[in-house]
């Protein structure tokens, strides 16, 4: 789930992503558009830390904060092992590719954009679609796998739960970037740390404070 967040931070920075891209999932999760966010980011996170480990060599996965996740101290948990091995192989499989750096970036675009052509036609990433079909046909399977996995452990019981505390901190984060966050309202209507007190009341509150020293010092 870090790297979901930094992943997606850093994607909001570059204006890939906008926070209607997040309220979008927030309020159906199931639509079209929504899989950009639902599928198409963890599966960006999931694509990135595959190529960490490729780039440095790892006997496993390099997450993002830096810990290597290894066949000897992975967690000794059957959920997790039935993900793990499935992996390991994709990393392998991405490894093997021998994507130069444009067919890289067209591995991103078609993982995160989860096969929506017009969002993907407008991100400039550097992405080149390989002349050949054979190799485009092997991008487009490396972002099948990594989507479908994605969907697989996305239904781990409390995925959804801290996924939903990422997509609403990547949303305020994305809101402040551009000037639409709004300010939190109290239940008593006003704005949280700018109660403003109410001349009427303070003066009723002086007129008892003053009859109360009159009345004790008689």
């Amino acid at each position: 789930m870090k790297g979901c967040e930094m992943r997606g931070k850093e994607l909001v920075d570059a204006n890939v992503l906008t926070a209607a891209d997040f309220e979008e999932w927030a309020h159906s999760s199931k639509s079209i558009k929504s899989t950009i966010i639902g599928v198409g980011l963890p599966a960006y996170s999931l694509l990135y830390t595959l190529l960490q480990s490729v780039r440095h060599g790892t006997a496993g996965l390099l997450m993002a904060d830096g810990v290597e996740i290894t066949y000897l101290n992975r967690p000794r948990d059957r959920v997790f092992d039935w993900f793990f091995h499935p992996l390991i192989v994709l990393r392998d499989q991405i490894s093997a590719a021998n994507l130069v750096e444009s067919e890289l970036r067209y591995l991103e675009k078609l993982t995160l954009m989860s096969g929506y052509l017009e969002r993907m036609a407008t991100w400039e990433n550097g992405a080149i679609a390989p002349e050949s079909a054979l190799k485009n046909g092997e991008i487009q399977a490396l972002s099948r796998r990594l989507q479908g996995l994605t969907r697989n452990i996305s239904k781990f019981p409390t995925y959804r739960r801290r996924y939903q505390q990422v997509v609403k901190c990547l949303l305020v984060y994305a809101q402040e970037k551009e000037g639409t966050l709004k300010p939190r309202i109290s239940k008593l209507g006003s704005t949280r740390g700018s109660r403003k007190e109410d001349p009427s009341q303070r003066s009723k509150l002086v007129e008892g404070f003053t009859s109360i020293n009159i009345s004790s010092s008689v």
